[in-house]
């Protein structure tokens, strides 16, 4: 246990994250751990070793207004701004899910997602859509129909669909004038933005994808129901903010008209 400790602080010290730090030791104690179960060791040499905390060193997630998202829309690409709406609109997880999309995963007709492959068993749900997701997403399919049943191909081998949009997303932030921030955390905006509509933690979950045993998920035949209505919530939140920072342009600008000759770049 005290080489291990020392170990750790070793790699605190080379820069590596509490978090990284973890992932260096999982793998020796898992083989310690299957030592113990097969008998070749009495007791495993991790018993007296804490990982550390991951919670207490990991950033708070970066959050956007929709007057930013909108900022970073228009510095996007056309696809990764489709890819960036739609990480918005359902919370998917990147890779794993919104970027291995087809659209026979997509019903346009019951504006459902279904999300085939995950992380986790949890993580196969039917998402609602958006109406602004939807018909973002029609004309995504209307401008690349017959190309590849993926949603999000890629553009030199369209039988295959995108790997990463790290560097495509970073990039756009820079032009946006925006710090760096994981393109993942598109999931935790669309988390923050239902919770500010009043959404249950309980739909979130479900919603999101986590593993959680909760009572509301053996009411299956109420459940569809409820995470329309969140949807519907978002809409109506994207609305709203839009609306309000159209008005306050307005008066903006016939502010300006009130007080005589006014030149505007």
């Amino acid at each position: 246990a005290f080489t291990f400790d020392r170990f750790k602080e070793t790699r605190i010290k080379q820069g590596v994250s509490p978090a990284g730090v973890n992932r260096d030791l999982a793998l020796p104690r898992a083989a310690f751990n299957l030592a113990v179960e097969r008998r070749m060791l009495a007791h495993s040499p991790f018993d007296g070793v804490r990982l550390f905390n991951e919670s207490k060193h990991r950033k708070p997630p970066r959050t956007i207004s929709f007057a930013e998202e909108q900022k970073i829309l228009m510095c996007c690409d056309v696809r990764l701004r489709m890819i960036v709406i739609t990480l918005l609109d359902t919370g998917m997880r990147v890779g794993i899910e919104a970027l291995r999309l087809k659209w026979s995963d997509i019903d346009f007709d019951e504006s459902i997602i279904t999300v085939v492959q995950s992380k986790t068993a949890a993580g196969l749900r039917a998402l609602p859509m958006t109406a602004f997701l939807r018909s973002e997403l029609q004309k995504w399919y209307i401008a690349t129909k017959g190309i590849s049943e993926y949603v999000f191909f890629n553009p030199q081998r369209p039988l295959t669909h995108i790997r990463s949009v790290k560097t495509a997303w970073h990039n756009a932030l820079k032009i946006a004038g925006m710090a760096r921030f994981p393109i993942y955390q598109c999931r935790h905006v669309f988390a923050t933005r239902l919770a500010g509509v009043g959404v249950s933690d309980t739909i979130i979950d479900q919603l999101l994808g986590h593993s959680r045993r909760d009572v509301l998920r053996f009411y299956t035949a109420r459940v569809p129901e409820y995470l329309r209505d969140a949807i519907n919530l978002l809409d109506q939140l994207r609305s709203v903010k839009t609306e309000l920072s159209r008005v306050s342009k307005i008066e903006a600008i016939g502010g300006l008209h009130g007080k005589g000759p006014t030149l505007v770049n």
